[in-house]
């Protein structure tokens, strides 16, 4: 399901005398929001958010999450320049949030058993969500809808949960906004586009999934891949 990268494992964080480094209670996308806020609220500019997961990846590399936000304010420059101008060399200001290796669980759930792939091979049509947990408790039913997939809808038989690889923990009704009003899946063989029973579809409708029967491999694969951590090496 995804292109094969060379995973980059990372080393614990040390702490440097010249940097401050903190963990963050948030969740990435959480972290990276609270400090833009920040840097706006103390009145400084952001001048560059660089994405280093992104710029790596096109090299042939995967990384976990990063981001490097460099800020600035003309007040400092004047301060540095009053001081000392060889410190102007540190600007502008950097702050970098890395999301390290955990071994929280992901959630997701069985929104249809009666999918078909290809039309003829009746499955487990699954989301995944971004939500993420030290804990096997059900999350938030906030953190379970549509718009808060990690990646695009699957489908898939019922090895997955006979091999233990995942678990049911609730049986839920579902709400409004918990199921996509329409689920698109891609025919790489065919070239088109379909639903979860093998209609076909006029054209993509985010999110697009791969049209297949996922194995609980190709499923860790695309959740290592979308959560930014190491795929598990072939063999």
């Amino acid at each position: 399901m995804t292109d094969r990268l060379q995973a980059v494992s990372s080393a614990p964080a040390s702490s440097p005398p010249f940097q401050a480094v903190v963990t963050s209670t948030l969740d990435f996308d959480g972290t990276l929001a609270r400090l833009k806020q920040g840097i706006d609220a103390a009145d400084l500019w952001l001048i560059q958010e660089i994405d280093p997961q992104m710029l790596l990846r096109r090299g042939g590399y995967l990384i976990a999450p990063a981001r490097q936000l460099l800020f600035f304010h003309p007040r400092y420059v004047v301060r540095l320049l009053a001081a000392d101008p060889a410190a102007v060399v540190e600007i502008p200001l950097k702050l970098v949030v890395l999301q390290m290796p955990d071994d929280k669980y992901s959630f997701g759930r069985v929104v249809s058993t009666s999918a078909m792939v290809g039309g003829r091979i009746q499955s487990q049509l699954i989301y995944v969500f971004k939500i993420r947990s030290a804990s096997k408790d059900l999350p938030a039913r906030s953190e379970l809808r549509s718009d808060h997939l990690l990646v695009p809808p699957m489908m898939t038989n019922l090895l997955p949960w006979s091999r233990g690889y995942l678990e049911t923990i609730a049986h839920l009704p579902f709400e409004p906004g918990e199921v996509l009003s329409q689920h698109c899946f891609y025919d790489s063989f065919f070239q088109k586009y379909v639903d979860e029973l093998g209609n076909d579809l006029p054209g993509p409708v985010e999110p697009v999934g791969e049209l297949g029967l996922q194995s609980f491999r190709t499923i860790d694969d695309a959740v290592s891949a979308g959560l930014g951590i190491p795929l598990v090496p072939e063999g």
